[in-house]
């Protein structure tokens, strides 16, 4: 053990050696690498940069040019349009004196015209006034002064011409120097389009040289963008290279590290070995005795679970034989019911038959008993006589229910009120206990008057009148069962209280059946 223990000592300082040189030629590697890529993004850096302000530099050319040249087309669609417009304006000009000058020739010559009229009329005047000359001297002068007047007229007219000439003549003056003036202003029009265009000529030659330097400069830096491609992917050679290299040193190193991992464990490996076997004897021994005593805790819960399995199982089943037990104590007590209900339409007896118990509230109506009474009244009596032979047909006509009954009572019921006013069916008071055993007498009473002529031979006979007899239980309720607002009792007179409660119904006669219970099957 001792010498395989120097070999693995050896073995390790060894693969030490080896892993600390592995460690500084990954190093080297790795620094090299690191330069070279830093130098390739330095490159690659440089050229996107060039490329990137030469075509900002081209975009922002062709953003200029683009500019000019919508200037210079806005400018000469402006000169184009000032120009049609100025020929429209001079076309009218030209128009307006042409018709000016018809009218001042139609003027000059109506005038003409006039004007020898008048010479022909003065000459025939004066031709008359030589034919004439013998006339008197008044006549002679008279004509005379219509011949002034005329004159006058005449040089009137005259002058006027004169002036309407001399005014078209002066306003054809004014047109012509407008008309001189828009042709020098379409003459610098022209003259500005065509330094326009001779700029607009300069500027596309300007844009062109630069376009034509800028495509040089692109070829320029596309061949040394391809050239620099070429560096770019030889170092990518190299580096991949010395990628593999340096995988394989990592690989050599990881071989290294395993074995000297495996030499190390293989050594603490024989140096716990024994102490190991002894610690697992100690622990085995005591993982049985633990395992014994779990065994023996588990066999004892099984058994109080098998226990609790067993008692669970005979509620369960004590349980489900009294549920079928309810189950059909519940449906002869419907049956029973139906039967009640179907009877009592038959004969046209009016009552309330509740399907689900059999409880039967026979409808007296107006001939209940009085007030503070017990006595029957003659409608009651009627209605008794036709209600018990029917009640007891339903219960001991049929053979399959007959022998389950196991009792028959009749429960008498009063009005919450006492003394003209509303009790509190809750109170311990005084009057309150005085009403309660007043209304608990009364209601006993009128549930016994109605037992005792069921029950008397003398007043009624019908069938199974005997064996109802032993089963009939008697019962006084007063009024416990009512529901009211314990604030109403103290608040309300009777008549406003009986109004919200219906004291007239509350005193109410039931009779009610019981069934044996079942037994176990």
């Amino acid at each position: 053990l001792a010498t395989q223990t120097q070999n693995l000592e050896g073995r390790i300082e060894e693969l030490t050696q080896q892993q600390g040189q592995s460690r500084a030629e990954l190093e080297s590697l790795e620094q090299q690498l690191s330069q070279e890529a830093a130098e390739k993004e330095s490159l690659r850096q440089s050229s996107t940069a060039q490329l990137a302000s030469l075509e900002d530099k081209y975009r922002s050319l062709q953003g200029d040019y683009e500019k000019k040249l919508g200037e210079l087309e806005s400018l000469e669609g402006q000169s184009r349009a000032e120009l049609a417009a100025l020929a429209d304006q001079l076309s009218q000009q030209a128009a307006e004196k042409e018709a000016m000058k018809n009218a001042t020739a139609e003027e000059l010559a109506a005038m003409e015209n006039k004007y020898q009229g008048l010479q022909g009329e003065y000459d025939q005047k004066l031709s008359e006034l030589d034919n004439l000359e013998g006339q008197s001297a008044a006549e002679r002068g008279k004509l005379e002064k219509q011949l002034a007047e005329e004159a006058a007229e005449k040089a009137a007219l005259r002058d006027a011409s004169a002036q309407q000439l001399a005014g078209l003549e002066n306003k054809f003056k004014d047109l012509k120097g407008d008309y001189e003036d828009k042709l020098g202003e379409l003459a610098s029009l022209r003259e500005g389009i065509a330094a326009g265009e001779k700029e607009k000529e300069g500027l596309k030659k300007e844009f062109e040289g630069k376009l034509e330097e800028l495509g040089d400069k692109y070829e320029a830096l596309k061949d040394d963008y391809e050239g620099n491609l070429g560096k770019v992917a030889q170092l990518e050679s190299e580096l991949a290279g010395a990628q593999g290299q340096l995988a394989e040193t990592a690989d050599e190193l990881g071989k290294a590290e395993s074995e000297l991992a495996a030499a190390t464990e293989d050594l603490g490996k024989a140096q716990s070995a024994l102490a190991a076997t002894a610690d697992d004897l100690g622990k085995a021994q005591s993982e049985l005795a633990a395992k014994a005593e779990d065994l023996g805790k588990a066999e004892s819960e099984l058994a109080a679970k098998a226990e609790d399995l067993g008692r669970a199982e005979s509620e369960l089943a004590a349980t489900s034989d009294e549920l079928q037990k309810a189950l059909e104590l519940a449906k002869d007590r419907q049956g029973v019911a139906q039967r009640i209900k179907e009877g009592f339409e038959q004969a046209g007896i009016k009552a309330d038959v509740d399907s689900g118990t059999g409880d039967v509230i026979l409808d007296f109506g107006k001939e209940y008993f009085n007030t503070d009474s017990a006595k029957l009244k003659p409608g009651m009596e009627r209605i008794i006589r036709d209600a018990m032979p029917v009640y007891a047909e339903s219960l001991f006509g049929s053979e399959i229910v007959s022998g389950e009954i196991s009792a028959v009572e009749i429960i008498g019921f009063a009005s919450p009120t006492f003394g003209g006013k509303p009790v509190n069916p809750t109170s311990l008071s005084a009057n309150n206990r005085r009403a309660v055993n007043y209304n608990l007498d009364l209601s006993y009473e009128r549930a016994r008057s109605i037992f005792k002529y069921a029950f008397d031979p003398r007043t009624l006979e019908f069938e199974y009148q005997e064996t109802m007899l032993p089963l009939i239980k008697v019962t006084g309720r007063s009024f416990f069962t009512e529901e009211v607002n314990l604030e109403d009792t103290g608040n309300l007179s009777r008549d406003e209280f009986c109004k919200l409660y219906d004291c007239f119904g509350s005193q109410r006669v039931i009779i009610k059946f019981d069934l044996k219970e079942k037994e176990s099957s």
